[in-house]
């Protein structure tokens, strides 16, 4: 599946922060990707009741998310294939 960042996400630049998403890669990163949030936890396996609490400023993604949610936004296509391997 091919993917493409929002002109509006591109020219805020990957790095922007503010909330709720401080310091992470993009803020609603499936809406970059042109994905609901059902579809973005689904496709890169993290709850959906994560992506809400993150949303909605009750909780803010740890270290190690912030990082993930970097990789799938400079890299969608890499982060599904290694998630998803196509099996022969």
């Amino acid at each position: 599946m091919k993917y493409s960042l929002t002109a509006s996400t591109q020219a805020a630049g990957l790095g922007s922060a503010g909330p709720p998403f401080q310091g992470c890669a993009c803020q609603n990163p499936w809406r970059a990707l042109a994905l609901t949030q059902e579809e973005f936890a689904a496709r890169f396996r993290i709850p959906l009741g994560t992506l809400r609490d993150w949303e909605q400023g009750r909780s803010e993604p740890d270290q190690p998310a912030k990082a993930y949610l970097t990789v799938i936004a400079r890299d969608p296509q890499g982060v599904e294939r290694a998630l998803h391997p196509v099996r022969s």
